[in-house]
């Protein structure tokens, strides 16, 4: 249904014209509100043959609306006055689930007040499908040469979309409007090969009365005056782009000077209706804005200077993370906790993992390119020190403090997650730094690269693999948690454009299906650490731990067991046994304590010798 209310003197056969055209176009019934003075009560829209005006307006229009009825339209009219509030206003249009509602908007010099605010809220804000136009007298007619300029926007689409099953008369014209740069030869054919593909989206097809034109211009304005002269119209469809660009279109100097120039045209504004899920999201950040604390505009320049300055891969970024993971390897081949904890506070790489989450949000791709050079190069250069350092390592067997990070599980994801959450809060606040040196223990990101490094240098490549896998869950997780905590935080982006919106949306669709995929490998792992904790503890006799000794002490060189742990309670016994010796094991001795403990206990055990 289409919903038009009329609310000025001011040409209204030709708004009147308008909206019979469209609504005939996509095949709408129409209703009238001719919206008049006195009290205010809701619309009763009744067939033009049993209505009775209470206004001017009313009047003028009871003889188009009666013929319209008798050509067989599916037509109403009510004659009411406004609601006391533009918020009433505009729940009672949307209570009437129109496709489109059609507003009239009166030039500058008769405009009354209380229309003219009425228009623009309801143009502003309400969620249904609003064409707010400007007409102005012209002899050739309201509809016969319709311009409609687009760049592809959803307002602009929307608008040809209308126009789809426009009826024409052999004299009438529709013309898709497109404005290119002039960059040389094909400039002009690479204009018309976007229109024609927007034409597409729209479903408008060219033909001997729908005419796309390209126009070469430095800008958008420059294009329509140069076509609004060179060609007479008499309705100009703009797409909106914001409430700025919709006013400056029907009353700003540029089409005021033009339409003067060409004899007068009437000027449309298109914008579609929002979608429900534009609708959540509007109502999701309101929400935001009510319950989180936003960020001020002083903690936002801060924010940025700091990701900006510290997201680069300098001297001074290189050093700290040489420093860091050299640290973290001696504290990782010594056993030593606090040394690790030590290494945590050390290292700068918290900041890039920072800089790509919020680049995210503000789809500033110049941030996120920084940033990641920053992290790639962090990594290869720490993984180098480690290896190194684990090529000289004395060690014959990971260290505990090793064999720690060699098994991430889903609970590491969701430690980094909530870590990328907390940093990034803290981090914009700068009455929270003290917490941020708590928030780079929690994550925990040069220690699992020590654990790679040092795990390749000793040629134990399953565990190598093991802190890999570690240290890219947190870092997915870490800018995640990130994006979410700035976008909570207030920052939104600023960038304009579909090659903004579509790097930004592919990283994320990236981050998300990283997570999706280091999941399912989390996941297993959880769920046998899920399922070990559920088994009962088995403990051996006296003569069976001797028995289990004198097999140890029997190898060359001799091993001896410094820590013993049996879980059963199902079909998959499992025992860990710790051992001091100065060489590793040998498949074949575990194998040999693997049968020892299958005689024990009567069923396959997985056994796992860790060497101290």
């Amino acid at each position: 249904m289409l919903l038009m209310l009329v609310t000025s003197s001011e040409h209204p056969e030709r708004l009147f014209e308008i909206g019979v055209r469209f609504a005939a176009a996509n095949k709408w019934p129409l209703q009238f509100w001719i919206c008049g003075d006195g009290k205010s009560e809701p619309p009763d829209f009744v067939p033009p043959a049993a209505f009775k005006p209470t206004s001017e307006l009313g009047r003028q229009l009871a003889a188009p609306l009666l013929a319209l009825e008798e050509a067989g339209e599916s037509v109403e009219v009510s004659d009411a006055a406004y609601p006391q509030s533009r918020p009433a206003m505009t729940r009672l249009v949307e209570g009437l689930k129109p496709r489109l509602v059609l507003l009239h908007h009166e030039a500058k010099k008769d405009a009354t007040r209380e229309g003219s605010a009425f228009s623009d809220h309801l143009f502003d804000h309400a969620k249904v499908s609003v064409m707010l136009v400007q007409t102005r007298s012209t002899a050739s007619g309201s509809c016969r040469r319709i311009l409609i300029p687009t760049a592809g926007g959803p307002h602009g689409l929307a608008g040809l979309r209308l126009l789809k099953g426009f009826p024409l008369e052999d004299t009438e014209v529709i013309s898709p409007f497109y404005v290119e740069n002039d960059f040389g030869d094909l400039s002009r054919d690479v204009g018309m090969a976007i229109l024609k593909q927007l034409m597409g989206k729209a479903g408008l097809k060219d033909g001997a009365q729908v005419v796309p034109r390209v126009r070469l211009a430095r800008n958008f304005n420059e294009g329509l005056t140069a076509e609004m002269k060179e060609h007479r119209y008499d309705l100009v469809l703009i797409g909106a782009t914001g409430s700025s660009r919709i006013r400056r279109y029907l009353f700003g100097s540029i089409p005021e000077r033009v339409l003067k120039e060409v004899g007068g045209a009437s000027v449309a504004v298109m914008r579609a209706g929002d979608p429900m899920l534009h609708r959540l999201r509007s109502r999701a950040e309101n929400l935001l804005m009510l319950t989180v604390p936003q960020m001020k505009r002083s903690d936002r320049l801060s924010l940025f200077e700091k990701m900006e300055t510290g997201s680069k891969w300098n001297f001074d970024f290189m050093t700290l993370m040489g420093l860091s993971t050299a640290i973290a390897a001696l504290g990782l081949i010594q056993n030593s906790a606090a040394v690790v904890i030590g290494a945590m506070l050390v290292a700068p790489l918290m900041t890039p993992l920072l800089g790509l989450g919020l680049s995210l949000v503000q789809r500033n791709l110049p941030l996120a390119l920084r940033a990641l050079q920053a992290v790639v190069l962090g990594f290869l250069f720490a993984l180098f020190i480690a290896w190194i350092m684990g090529l000289a390592a004395p060690l014959a067997a990971l260290t505990p403090e090793l064999m720690g990070r060699v098994e991430p599980s889903l609970l590491d994801m969701g430690v980094a997650f909530l870590s990328g959450i907390a940093a990034a809060y803290c981090i914009a606040r700068p009455r929270l730094s003290a917490a941020l040196p708590g928030v780079a223990i929690a994550a925990a990101l040069v220690p699992p690269i020590a654990t790679t490094g040092i795990s390749l240098g000793m040629g134990a490549y399953a565990h190598a693999t093991g802190g890999a896998l570690l240290f890219g869950t947190n870092v997915v997780a870490i800018v995640l948690g990130a994006s979410l905590s700035f976008y909570f935080g207030g920052i939104r982006s600023s960038a304009r454009g579909k090659a903004a919106q579509r790097w930004a949306t592919r990283a994320v669709w990236l981050l998300l299906l990283s997570t999706l995929a280091l999941s399912v490998p989390l996941g297993s792992r959880l769920l046998e650490q899920f399922r070990m904790t559920r088994w009962h503890r088995v403990t051996l006799s006296s003569p069976q731990q001797g028995e289990l000794k004198d097999l140890l002490e029997a190898w060359t060189p001799p091993a001896r067991l410094t820590e013993l742990s049996i879980r059963a309670g199902g079909n998959d016994p499992y025992a860990n046994v710790r051992l001091e010796r100065p060489v590793p094991v040998s498949p074949e001795e575990t194998a040999q304590v693997s049968a020892w403990f299958q005689d024990i206990l009567e069923k396959p055990v997985r056994v796992r010798l860790q060497v101290d």
